[in-house]
């Protein structure tokens, strides 16, 4: 019933309009109006004329011509005349389909003449999120003269404007509508806002406006590039052009780049020497062969492509002394190029307790590892021999005699007068061989190590706590007895060295025999025969004759056993490292490195 009684409403109110027209009782002025939007809140209309939005009638049902729409949109209205007054009622939806039920929000838009006159317009919205709308044009008019303009900016009642004219019937209601985008509760038109440009958040900078949804740069010399305005003609991430990037070196000088570098020219977008680049020699894309050299923008030949022109000269910088590595790098004059690097060249490695020294080819002496008790600070002068002992060093100049340094608590590091052949530094005592042969020795003798025998010998070693030396073949050992170690096997002896506690010997036929503690098997000798043999504090190592290949044994917890597998032409071992010399005349070190002595030491 209720449906029925709003038909009737609707039908006595089209009845009303179709009778009484749209003519004006007083006359009416032809000036627009601006009408006062009074309470935009809620509508300026009697509640028995709203439309039931609940059951919408359509426009052809009230004989209304209606024009224009919604896109995808929906739309119904009403018009009625009570004596001299005139209202009409407009409801716009901004979504759904077509002859569809209405959606869940809308907005009414209603106006109310007078005699022709407007006297009010208004705007309500049932929901908070009413339709949103860039703007809103409504024109009600008859053949000729009754006109309305009805507008709404970005969802909001803009103004209403009323023309007035002789009476005439209410022919038509036209409207257009621009639809506009929602951001944060907000209608924005995104083809000017600059929060929202082209699309929500999207925000310019100050240096730019929003143009038809898109970025411009307010100052015409600027580029847009991405997001940002940037002046090609200096950029150097946009130079000329955007995302044209200058590369290292150079710059961008009036949109074009350029090399930041006088001497350098610019060749495939690259800054480059022409006189020393391969690849563009003297000009570029000139490039040269594997043996050539740019030298000065010109062309050298090599026989090798490892050779480099140094002062005219195609040299190998791998081997040679004066430029290895590179022209007029120079070694010293007693270092040696390998592979473009400078090294020492030794003619012995001896290694101590926490520490190694070698004697270089020009006779001096050079120490690394361990510097307490000045270990490392070798004498003046030039040496034939040098021996690395426990915290100390000794060794024999080129005219004889001693000279000894590091620590010096037992006087090991005191070395006597005269003229000697050898000398070997111990634990804390030294040995050496005058050039009469008789032996000398001095330093700590609690275990009567520095007791020796009386005669001649041809060699001397002196060990942690006891000495041994050989004569004619014959090996004698004096001192410290643990393990026996005094005890000599039978044999004809060419070399002896001792370690912590054992001794080793080399015979004739090149066999070597170990004996005293054998705690980490450092006496167990692996067969085969050997031209050099050397013991350290628990293990003992020795060149293979076979191929000079060091072979050691015993205790490797440091890695002191661990040799290379190429020919060496001497070995040294020491308190838990082993030092060697390859042919080259070059130190390798391998074991423990915890004060260095393993870093041979390089020019």
């Amino acid at each position: 019933m209720a449906r029925i009684s709003r038909i009737i409403l609707w039908l006595a109110l089209l009845c009303a309009l179709l009778l009484t027209g749209c003519g004006p009782e007083r006359e009416r002025r032809a000036q627009p109006v601006e009408a006062d939007t009074g309470d935009q809140d809620a509508p300026s209309l009697d509640a028995e004329v709203a439309p039931d939005t609940s059951d919408p009638v359509e426009a052809g049902q009230i004989g209304l011509s209606v024009q224009g729409a919604w896109e995808a949109g929906r739309h119904n209205g009403l018009a009625a005349r009570a004596g001299s007054r005139f209202v009409f009622v407009m409801a716009s939806l901004a979504n759904g389909a077509e002859n569809a039920p209405l959606p869940a929000y809308h907005q009414y838009f209603a106006v109310e003449l007078d005699g022709g006159l407007l006297l009010s317009a208004s705007a309500h919205s049932e929901t908070a999120s009413p339709p949103c709308l860039a703007s809103l044009q409504i024109l009600a008019e008859n053949a000729y003269t009754c006109l309305l303009v009805f507008e709404l900016q970005f969802g909001q009642f803009a103004r209403a404007l009323h023309y007035g004219a002789p009476d005439q019937r209410l022919a038509s209601i036209n409207f257009e509508a621009t639809a506009c985008t929602r951001c944060a509760q907000e209608c924005v038109d995104v083809q000017t806002d600059s929060n929202h440009c082209g699309g929500c958040d999207a925000q310019v900078s100050v240096e730019q406006h929003c143009v038809e949804g898109s970025r411009v740069c307010k100052n015409s010399g600027l580029t847009l590039c991405g997001q940002d305005c940037v002046d090609v003609q200096s950029s150097a991430s946009h130079c000329g052009q955007c995302n044209q990037a200058a590369s290292a070196g150079m710059i961008c000088v009036n949109g074009l780049r350029q090399c930041q570098n006088a001497s350098l020219t610019q060749c495939a977008g690259q800054c480059v020497d022409l006189q020393t680049s391969r690849a563009h020699c003297g000009a570029c894309f000139e490039a040269i062969g594997a043996t050539q050299h740019c030298i000065d923008g010109e062309v050298v030949g090599c026989d090798s492509a490892q050779e480099i022109v140094c002062g005219g000269t195609c040299v190998d910088a791998r081997t040679s002394t004066t430029h290895c590595g590179s022209c007029d790098n120079a070694c010293t004059a007693s270092g040696i190029c390998v592979n473009g690097g400078c090294y020492f060249k030794f003619t012995q490695v001896s290694a101590g307790g926490l520490h190694t020294c070698g004697l270089l080819a020009d006779q001096s002496v050079r120490c690394w590892g361990d510097p307490s008790d000045q270990r490392l600070v070798v004498p003046a002068g030039t040496f034939t021999q040098v021996s690395a002992g426990g915290a100390h060093n000794c060794a024999l100049h080129t005219d004889g005699t001693l000279a000894c340094w590091g620590r010096n608590d037992y006087g090991q590091s005191t070395a006597p007068a005269g003229t000697y052949v050898q000398v070997s530094a111990g634990g804390s005592h030294s040995c050496a061989l005058s050039t009469a042969g008789a032996i000398v020795c001095w330093g700590r003798n609690n275990h009567d190590q520095r007791v020796a025998p009386a005669g001649t010998f041809d060699q001397v070693v002196a060990g942690s706590l006891n000495s041994c030396a050989l004569k004619a073949g014959a090996l004698t050992c004096w001192g410290d007895n643990f393990s026996n170690k005094n005890t000599v096997p039978a044999g004809v002896y060419t070399q002896v060295d001792i370690g912590a506690y054992h001794i080793c010997g080399r015979r004739t036929d090149g066999s070597i025999t170990c004996w005293g503690s054998s705690s980490n098997s450092q006496i167990a000798v692996p067969a085969g025969t050997y031209n050099q043999v050397t013991t350290g504090a628990i293990h003992t190592c020795a060149l293979r004759t076979s191929d000079d290949r060091a072979i050691c044994w015993g205790q490797n917890d440091q890695g002191q056993g661990d040799m290379p597998a190429n020919a060496m032409d001497a070995i040294s071992a020491g308190s838990s490292h082993t030092c060697l010399l390859r042919p080259d005349g070059i130190a390798v070190c391998r074991g423990r490195n915890t004060e260095g002595q393993t870093s041979v030491a390089r020019p």
